[in-house]
């Protein structure tokens, strides 16, 4: 498992340095959930409840500490309109949208519950034509 923590690790340094606005926020969004629905990539095989407890934790919290610093570059970009926004708590709600929501997509057999469970996570940050009351359903990869 050690070498999918560190592979997700590495994409995600990689890929929220460069979120810095909405639009790099729905860009990754959307790259996340592809990638959490392809079983045979090391996303699908992180967000499965499996390996040492404690290497689990040390991930998540450097997980959540990209994500809370890449939301945080979001919310300083437009302070007025996000000023209750809390980069650290959005980022936790994420990881755990992301999780929830793979459970959700692995019995529905189904992309729509991850896709859904991450854009509420994320609503706060994006217009209301970007989350799910806004969109029509979409169709999207198998779902691990």
């Amino acid at each position: 498992m050690k070498a999918s923590f560190a592979e997700v690790l590495a994409r995600e340094t990689a890929t929220l340095s460069s979120v810095a606005d909405v639009a790099g926020l729905k860009r990754w969004r959307g790259e996340l959930v592809d990638l959490a629905t392809n079983p045979e990539t090391a996303y699908a095989r992180v967000l499965r409840p499996t390996g040492d407890p404690q290497e689990r934790a040390v991930f998540l919290d450097s997980w959540r500490d990209l994500i809370a610093a890449a939301l945080g570059r979001v919310v300083a970009g437009n302070p007025t309109e996000h000023a209750s926004t809390d980069a650290r708590q959005m980022a936790v709600s994420v990881l755990a949208a992301l999780y929830g929501g793979t459970i959700l997509s692995r019995v529905a057999r189904e992309p729509a519950p991850l896709r859904t469970s991450v854009e509420l996570a994320l609503a706060p940050l994006l217009l209301p034509s970007d989350t799910p009351a806004g969109q029509g359903e979409k169709t999207g990869p198998s779902v691990p």
